[in-house]
């Protein structure tokens, strides 16, 4: 399928899952952003090349039923309206957490973080103007590290169930076994962020399987 048009996912977030269901979004390649409030263009292009079977070419994918589909990545480099959209973008750093807070308004619609394949995103609670604060742990996949993580960076009491967390166990044994890996993402509508994960399997280099289209629950 061809790229979104974005100036209809700016105006209708929710557009992005259906497109999904039939793209791979890959995070791999998500830059970290300097801006004090996380927010920058985040592009949605071409997700580069790989050796496939000898060759030099474009990664490639399935979907569910076999059926092929493009692959594209998100990074946070857009030039503007023409070929991103406007969002937050949560830090990642190996062996740290970064959190960002999301607002309730304004024109960051959408929210992105780099590939999870053994990470922890903690979604904090929304305050009266929807706004809340989201984090991506990594301490090598080793849960109760990054829970510890996530709780500190959240202010919050360890065991602490005010913060919602999307851990390697709900997202990297869903195959049946596979390790799979996890593109997050948020959106808001109206003052309210929902968040989801787009699931797919690395079955060689270059080479992926879609799982599918999941809610996060927060």
């Amino acid at each position: 399928m061809p790229l979104p048009n974005f100036a209809n996912l700016q105006a209708n977030p929710a557009l992005i899952l259906p497109w999904l269901n039939d793209n791979l979004l890959v995070g791999g390649l998500m830059q970290n952003v300097a801006a004090a409030n996380g927010e920058a263009w985040v592009s949605i292009g071409a997700a580069g090349q790989a050796i496939i079977n000898g060759a030099l070419r474009a990664p490639i994918a399935v979907n569910p039923s076999g059926k092929p589909i493009d692959v594209f990545a998100i990074r946070s480099n857009g030039a503007g309206a023409m070929d991103s959209v406007r969002a937050y973008v949560c830090n990642y750093t190996a062996g740290g957490v970064h959190s960002v807070a999301l607002a309730g308004a304004g024109a960051a619609n959408f929210c992105f973080t780099i590939t999870l394949n053994g990470c922890t995103y903690g979604i904090g609670p929304a305050a009266a103007d929807g706004s809340r604060r989201v984090s991506h742990a990594n301490q090598g996949g080793q849960t109760a590290a990054q829970r510890t993580q996530t709780w500190t960076e959240h202010g919050v009491p360890a065991d602490s169930a005010t913060i919602k967390m999307f851990e390697p166990a709900l997202y990297r044994r869903l195959g049946g076994g596979l390790s799979l890996n996890a593109t997050v993402f948020g959106f808001r509508i109206g003052t309210a962020w929902e968040f989801h994960f787009q699931l797919y399997q690395s079955v060689a280099n270059g080479q992926y399987k879609l799982i599918g289209v999941f809610p996060i629950q927060s």
